[in-house]
């Protein structure tokens, strides 16, 4: 299944950052094509900074106010409310002013359809949250509290199941 990209505004494209974090677990990278890039993968204690491939291990409280992106695909849809507030406060904490904030997550669909297999995706989720790996549909907006600005959200759809893709700024 093919979901398209989200379009943000003119100005608040991730590509032309130099620095990024990523939140979650995995061996994807934030690619960024400019030079000096770095790339970061973010635990509960400390980040693992990869610049160049090698990975050096640092304390994220080395990068707090430094970061320009911070992204989370597909994380915060598997986490507590809790635990949602704790990554996005250590990210509002990592980014420089006017920093990136990047979140793509399960949503709630529009159409009938879309809203359909969301609640059957809540359901299974409700009684057995293993079959669909934890994930739930939300909305993502309401975790961004004084601190955030929006600047574009778009809901995609794949197999009627919707994702949003959501951008902010730190203000």
């Amino acid at each position: 299944v093919q979901i398209p990209r989200a379009r943000p505004e003119p100005g608040h494209g991730i590509l032309r950052h130099s620095k990024a974090c990523q939140v979650g677990q995995g061996a994807g990278r934030v690619q960024l094509p400019s030079t000096g890039r770095c790339f970061c993968r973010l635990t509960r204690v400390a980040g693992r900074l990869l610049a160049g491939g090698e990975p050096t291990l640092i304390g994220a409280d080395e990068l707090e106010g430094t970061v320009d992106v911070f992204l989370s695909t597909y994380v915060l849809d598997i986490l507590s409310d809790e635990d949602i507030e704790a990554v996005l406060e250590r990210a509002w904490l990592l980014l420089r002013p006017g920093g990136t904030l990047c979140l793509t997550g399960l949503t709630y669909g529009t159409s009938l359809r879309q809203r359909v297999v969301a609640a059957g995706w809540a359901l299974i989720h409700f009684l057995r949250p293993q079959v669909v790996g934890g994930c739930r549909a939300q909305d993502l907006r309401p975790y961004l509290g004084k601190g955030w600005k929006i600047c574009s959200r778009e809901v995609v759809s794949g197999a009627n199941i919707c994702s949003e893709v959501l951008i902010a700024r730190k203000i």
